[in-house]
């Protein structure tokens, strides 16, 4: 089995692994989940998804922290080894078992040395090491001297699951690809690379037509979807309203290309999304992959009054309802979307577009059902809603 560590909101994540390996994850304890796949599947796919923290391989699904069981880990995975040993632990679950790391570690040293190896063990203030922790140790390289190790309490029982790093989130090539670009903009949503990877993603997984490989963002800004689409080897189209927008596009996308050495380009126009007809301008290739951050409406630092929240909410209903109406008819059946709307948190109350009451008129089904997919940090007002549908 491969376990992998969910992000911030759980929810995101198992709807990412679900569309990815078209296959229901396993909810563990402690943010983490698991499913039955080839280590070579799960590390293929590992630096495509946007809302994975850490992959690891599991190693036992029924450990107990004795010395017969300690001194058997040791030896299934320092045996072939000599030298210095440079060990992390992390501990996934109930805060009241806070000390088993540490009693983990210990434990693991002393049969390290038992065995002659000399033993360094990462600190950590935390239950569980950071992906900075990771990194900056070289845990998750495949060295096999330099190993991070994932406990979790093991569904059924009172025994623990051991698993073993086999990828980390790169946060530097993350932070490169937002920050490192030669254009952005702070008043159009800034959707992080993280989420663009996700979004596309569960288009793809809503998708039902064969091989999709033309994915058109209509509201691309700066181009994040549109460049980590391209990294994920597709075919990209992108539209704005703003002229301005498609030069910062353009400019983000060649500066791409000349860091990752990519010699696709994608194809961009200046279009206003509620009438542009992007199936006659793609022809004769067909829209089968549409992912976008849509029209967010006016941001906030504070919560609105509902009077002042009202005009802002129609607008942007307005606008994504005419986009909708627009985009539906020019999609085949099975395309998969991924749109990203906004939601609105006030006073402990969500306020959603009415419009996404009129999605199964225009033929686009959530795949999703029952679950509300927003991307939103506790102290933002607007939020990111995920809409992942499906042309009937």
């Amino acid at each position: 089995m491969i376990v992998f560590v969910l992000g911030r909101q759980p929810e995101i994540s198992l709807a990412e692994l679900q569309a990815v390996y078209r296959r229901t994850p396993k909810l563990l304890a402690g943010h983490l989940a698991g499913l039955d796949i080839e280590q070579e599947t799960a590390l293929a796919t590992a630096k495509d998804l946007g809302s994975i923290v850490k992959v690891a391989e599991l190693i036992s699904d029924s450990f107990t922290l004795d010395a017969d069981s300690i001194a058997c880990l040791t030896h299934h995975l320092f045996s072939q080894t000599t030298g210095k040993i440079t060990l992390g632990v992390s501990y996934y679950g109930s805060s009241a078992k806070s000390n088993l790391t540490a009693n983990f570690s210990r434990a693991m040293r002393a049969s390290l040395e038992q065995s002659g190896h000399s033993v360094r063990l990462v600190p950590s203030e935390q239950a569980a090491l950071s992906t900075a922790t990771v990194l900056h140790n070289k845990l998750a390289v495949g060295n096999p001297k330099k190993v991070e190790l994932l406990l979790t309490p093991a569904p059924g029982s009172h025994r623990l699951a051991v698993a073993k790093t086999i990828y980390v989130q790169d946060i530097g090539a993350y932070t490169l690809r937002d920050r490192g670009r030669p254009r952005r903009d702070t008043r159009n949503g800034m959707l992080p690379p993280k989420l663009a990877q996700t979004m596309i993603n569960l288009a793809r997984g809503a998708c039902q037509l064969t091989r999709p490989t033309n994915l058109l963002d209509p509201f691309c800004g700066t181009g994040v979807i549109l460049q980590e689409a391209g990294l994920m080897g597709l075919t990209t189209y992108g539209s704005d309203n703003n002229p301005r927008m498609i030069d910062y596009t353009q400019t983000n996308l060649d500066w791409l290309a000349r860091r990752y050495r990519q010699a696709s380009r994608p194809r961009l126009t200046v279009a206003d999304a509620t009438s542009f007809n992007w199936q006659q301008w793609l022809t004769p290739n067909r829209l089968e992959l549409i992912a976008s951050e849509t029209y967010l409406g006016r941001p906030y630092t504070d919560p609105p009054h509902p009077s002042e929240l009202k005009p802002n909410l129609h607008d942007c209903n307005v606008i994504i309802s005419k986009f909708i109406a627009n985009l539906s008819p020019q999609l085949p059946s099975g395309a998969g979307i991924c749109l990203g709307v906004p939601a609105w948190y006030i006073r402990d109350h969500i306020h959603h577009l009415p419009c996404l009451a009129e999605l199964p008129r225009h033929k686009l089904h959530s795949v999703t059902t029952g679950a509300n997919l927003i991307y939103h940090r506790p102290d933002q007002v607007v939020g990111r809603e995920l809409l992942v549908l499906q042309k009937a």
